[in-house]
């Protein structure tokens, strides 16, 4: 999911130039000041840079987002530690 913050962003459309990055869905808040943007990315989507552009009532304009493969994770999980566990208690 992406958050965009612009001006006049409802019922705006996006769509982006790589094929196997699919747009889901978007939302804009009330006012049109922050619009999500849910993102799909297929298994098979190379690294490079998405180009999406934004359609709006009042005009248009476009965005970049660099993209990169995902490094391994079986190497860099390391299982669960003392430190990484926060205990909230009420008293």
């Amino acid at each position: 999911m992406l958050l965009l913050s612009g001006h006049d962003l409802e019922a705006t459309q996006v769509s982006c130039n790589i094929p196997e990055v699919t747009v889901l869905r978007t939302q804009a808040t009330h006012g049109g000041e922050y619009l999500f943007v849910w993102l799909k990315f297929a298994s098979n989507a190379r690294s490079g840079t998405l180009v999406c552009r934004v359609t709006a009532p009042t005009g248009n304009t476009t965005f970049e987002l660099p993209i990169a493969a995902r490094a391994p994770t079986a190497t860099r999980f390391h299982g669960l530690a003392a430190d990484d566990v926060l205990y909230l208690m009420r008293a």
